[in-house]
């Protein structure tokens, strides 16, 4: 028994023809659109086409349309349609003041580990003494078991007491010695020393003052039981715990003074001669705006000193930045914090303010020159901002110039374009504050 078709198979065979059919329709119909666009564009020798007509040949042409041979009827000149437009800004050389900035490590102004000077058994510690607290100069930290150390100075003092009546009964002796010499009526020195007791009495001045010395040793030893900060600083790390002993030199914790944070910024050479000299930076206390790049709290700090010496690695010198009582702060400047920090420097020349955009991939600046030709030159960017960078004014170049914006890594020198001048306030461009004789600004 054959099986039959079903109608609704059927129905679907006819769709799908339907459908197959009206696709090569439009293919066609988009083919033959192009092809007649194809062909109605110029071409370099004016005809409309791509191929060649009748009229077109040397012999032909004359002889249709009465005109010389190569000059159609109703030729128009050929124009560049090939000039791309490009925006550019008009650049004026001006006066700047310059803007400087670099980026560091806050660090304390001391980082000390501090270690005992005696040793002994950790007797006690100040409840306060834990990492991340404020301690005060001369505050006490821990106490060691001393009972060793105040028996030293018992005994020192003994050993005192001792070479004073040692000293006192020899220089009776001496005395004694020399009326003595006297009074039996000789002449000169004695054959030796000894017999008027000089050098015995010089022993017993040198005892009492080793006397002296050590008993002002076993005080300070005694003293040094009692470890104390020795400035106002941050606990870092403590190493001490209740009972555990300590040897002389052996680590107690580690502190990070309080009073000042420094930042040390490196500039290179170009930049230090856009500063002013070092004793100004100094004297002044030149102000210096501090960030942090990860939260971007800001604080205002001064250059507190100037490095004299080039980094061996970097080739580098720094400037010192300084923050005082960074933890009075709000909010606080902790060790540790990586910060940016910018300042202004002297005013500067013959300078153009650009958009960042303006500098290429290679570090050039596109401009147009004669003849709306495509011309660059390599950039010296002196300092920048958020949004502008500040270049020197290439060698031969004089008056406005109109600047690309945005140069492409495809352009050649020598192309034509067709520049569009984006005026003050468009495209990111906003009407300078700054001093100078330029005429538009970036933001």
């Amino acid at each position: 028994m054959s099986a039959q078709q079903s109608p609704s198979s059927s129905s679907v065979k006819f769709v799908w023809v339907g459908v197959a059919v009206v696709f090569v329709a439009i293919v066609w119909f988009w083919n033959s659109s192009q092809m007649a666009a194809q062909s109605s564009r110029p071409m370099p020798g004016g005809q409309p086409g791509g191929a060649p007509t009748a009229s077109s040949g040397p012999a032909s042409s004359g002889a249709a349309t009465g005109q010389p041979a190569g000059k159609p009827s109703g030729s128009k000149p050929a124009t560049n349609t090939d000039a791309a437009n490009i925006r550019v800004v008009e650049a004026t050389a001006g006066q700047y003041q310059a803007q400087l900035s670099g980026y560091g490590a806050a660090s304390a102004r001391f980082e000390l580990t501090l270690t005992a000077k005696v040793s002994g058994v950790v007797e006690s510690l100040a409840a306060d003494f834990e990492s991340g607290t404020l301690v005060k100069r001369n505050q006490l930290l821990a106490q060691l078991e001393d009972s060793d150390y105040r028996s030293a100075v018992a005994t020192a003092r003994q050993n005192l007491a001792d070479a004073k009546v040692t000293l006192l009964e020899e220089q009776r002796e001496y005395q004694q010695a020399a009326a003595d010499w006297q009074a039996a009526g000789l002449d000169g020195e004695p054959d030796s020393p000894l017999l008027l007791r000089k050098p015995q009495l010089e022993a017993a001045e040198a005892a009492l003052a080793t006397a002296q010395a050590s008993l002002t040793a076993a005080n300070k030893d005694l003293q040094s039981t009692r470890i104390t900060a020795p400035f106002d600083a941050l606990v870092v790390n403590r190493s001490l715990i209740p009972g555990g002993y300590v040897s002389t030199g052996g680590e107690v914790a580690s502190l990070y003074s309080t009073d000042r944070i420094e930042i040390p910024v490196a500039f290179s050479e170009r930049e230090w001669l856009m500063l002013p000299d070092g004793l100004t930076l100094q004297k002044q206390r030149w102000p210096v705006q501090i960030r942090a790049v990860e939260s971007g709290y800001q604080w205002q700090g001064y250059v507190n000193r100037v490095e004299q010496h080039l980094d061996t690695d970097t080739r580098q010198r720094s400037l010192i930045v300084a923050l005082d009582k960074p933890f009075e702060q709000q909010p606080i400047l902790p060790p540790g914090t990586f910060v940016e920090i910018s300042l202004q420097g002297k005013q500067v020349d013959q300078v153009w303010k650009l958009p960042a955009s303006a500098l290429s991939q290679r570090g050039d600046i596109w401009f147009v020159g004669d003849n709306k030709q495509l011309a660059r030159r390599a950039a010296s960017v002196l300092f920048s901002d958020a949004s502008s960078i500040y270049v020197q004014v290439p060698a031969g170049l004089t008056g406005k110039q109109l600047v690309v914006m945005q140069p492409l890594s495809s352009y050649a020198e020598g192309s034509l374009v067709e520049p569009k001048v984006v005026e003050a306030g468009a495209s990111g461009l906003t009407q300078d504050d700054q001093q100078h004789s330029g005429e538009a600004g970036y933001e």
